[in-house]
């Protein structure tokens, strides 16, 4: 929240999650900037997550992404 005026308000929420989900948190430099249908093939073409990362974030600057871009990109296991 450093420099905010008035501090951000965090969402929070709790979803049922099964093996094999993948969850991406981003910031709105991706989120708005790079399409749904986009986003959605970039998280389905790539196994490992820093893989995935890396693309979301080229298509983020690929598309003139005003701001700084974080993806993060997290696989759910059982094991």
């Amino acid at each position: 929240y450093m420099g905010m005026k008035p501090p951000a308000r965090a969402d929070s929420g709790a979803h049922d999650l099964s093996d094999g989900d993948r969850i991406l948190l981003c910031s709105d430099g991706l989120h708005g900037i790079v399409d749904q249908g986009t986003t959605t093939r970039i998280l389905g073409r790539h196994d490992d997550p820093g893989e995935v990362c890396a693309a979301l974030i080229a298509a983020a600057r690929g598309a003139g992404a005003p701001d700084n871009v974080t993806a993060l990109v997290v696989d759910v296991s059982d094991s």
